[in-house]
């Protein structure tokens, strides 16, 4: 993993950007060149991840695998993102993280896009970028803040969010028991997890919370689909990353 690494972490070293002291780790502030160059890598291990939360996933043949991965990924990066925002930083003040070790600037988004990148319509892609993350930010931060979720809670969130998720019909059709069982596993898992590890005799607040964070999250889905269509579409960026266009367009 960390071989994989050393790429992003010389550039960013190389070109002077700060590195935030957090606890025992080195979080760095990243710029878009740099976390492209670790896409391969949080692909790897949210596959990895992917496989330990459904374990049931191998009983499906490897390109069902596959799909259902690519329509969930996206949503694991949401929920990650926030996750460990909320947990290193206390919230979306000024750093937003993008892996385990490296965050982005949200009062500095010019960084993100260096001043050799963009093209002839930087200007514009800058607008965009910062239009995009107020949005985000505004229609879901109130509902993960209130909700305050520890980390087998966002293992439930992340299995929540997929059953939650509007399939095509010919996916709807293809996994509708296998997502069902998700639904059931996960919802028996909360409740011990509740009950006999947090003591409650009543829960329905806590999961009528994370419910509601699936709502949100499932519209920001939407938003950083298209915010990232756009991307490809009208600023050429990420056009030569086929895996990561294949995986979110």
């Amino acid at each position: 993993m960390f071989t994989c690494l050393d790429k992003p972490f010389h550039y960013l070293i190389e070109k002077n950007h700060n590195v935030t002291n957090y606890m025992f780790q080195e979080v760095y502030i990243t710029t878009y060149e740099a976390a492209l160059a670790s896409i391969s890598v949080t692909v790897s291990e949210s596959w990895r991840f992917f496989l330990a939360v459904f374990p049931s996933i191998g009983s499906l043949p490897y390109d069902e695998q596959r799909e259902f991965f690519r329509m969930c990924c996206p949503q694991f990066a949401i929920i990650d993102c926030f996750y460990s925002t909320k947990k290193i930083w206390g919230g979306f003040h000024q750093y937003s993280m993008c892996s385990v070790l490296l965050c982005s600037d949200l009062t500095d988004l010019t960084a993100w896009i260096g001043q050799h990148e963009g093209g002839r319509m930087r200007r514009e892609l800058l607008e965009l970028i910062r239009t995009y993350c107020q949005d985000q930010l505004t229609m879901m931060v109130p509902s993960f803040e209130q909700a305050d979720i520890c980390e087998k809670e966002k293992h439930a969130l992340l299995a929540l969010l997929l059953t939650e998720s509007e399939l095509r019909s010919e996916l709807e059709e293809r996994f509708h028991c296998f997502i069902e069982n998700i639904r059931k596993q996960t919802l028996q898992e909360l409740h011990r997890f509740y009950t006999e590890e947090m003591g409650l005799s009543e829960y329905s607040t806590r999961l009528g919370r994370l419910y509601t964070i699936c709502l949100t999250f499932r519209e920001g889905n939407v938003l950083m689909r298209e915010f990232f269509r756009m991307q490809v579409t009208i600023f050429d960026i990420f056009v030569v990353e086929n895996g990561l266009t294949e995986l979110l367009m």
